[in-house]
């Protein structure tokens, strides 16, 4: 089953505020707490940047909760003839886009806007670029990234896929496609 273009978009907008969660995250603490560690006034936490990254965060944890529940077994699974992990895109995003941004500096009121002006654009290349398959949240879940390539409809399909099991040359799966070269999936069971 292909994806509408419409749910292929949101799945990856989800992504990309998911693949931020740990960012946004740290900014929020940043919020909560003073230099001393002390809570700040409930008005600076729920200011309107506290209750962005609080909707920002949960838009990523939503689309986690429904990509985990996507993959419906078939009756229709393919054999892997190629496989190659490629699990160190995870920390190549991970250390590209989000340890440079924890050290910004939040004293300076233009670094809020300067910080989502280049949000915004990291997340146009993430989503242009299909990159959201190489999201750090997916390594803390247990989720492992593989090069893959299976025969269907005799022609050979090359694809990304993210799965949770260790998959080697041979094994069945089943997936669901998420765009037109990354793919959900897992050892048909």
């Amino acid at each position: 089953m292909k994806f509408s273009k419409k749910i292929n978009y949101f799945y990856k907008i989800g992504f990309y505020f998911l693949s931020l969660d740990i960012l946004f995250g740290i900014f929020f603490v940043l919020n909560c707490f003073d230099k001393d560690m002390n809570i700040k006034s409930l008005d600076l936490i729920f200011n309107l940047y506290g209750i962005i990254l609080i909707i920002f965060m949960l838009i990523g944890f939503f689309t986690f909760y429904l990509f985990k529940k996507m993959l419906v077994k078939r009756d229709l699974s393919v054999k892997l003839k190629k496989v190659e992990s490629i699990n160190f895109e995870y920390m190549s995003f991970f250390y590209t886009y989000i340890m440079p941004l924890i050290f910004i500096n939040f004293g300076d009121k233009r670094n809020y806007l300067i910080t989502f002006i280049l949000l915004f654009f990291i997340g146009v290349i993430y989503i242009r670029t299909n990159l959201y398959y190489s999201n750090p949240i997916l390594a803390i879940y247990g989720f492992k990234i593989y090069r893959v390539e299976y025969e269907s409809k005799n022609k050979v399909q090359k694809k990304i896929l993210i799965s949770k099991d260790d998959l080697h040359v041979d094994d069945h799966i089943v997936y669901q496609l998420l765009s037109d070269d990354i793919i959900y999936g897992g050892k048909n069971r």
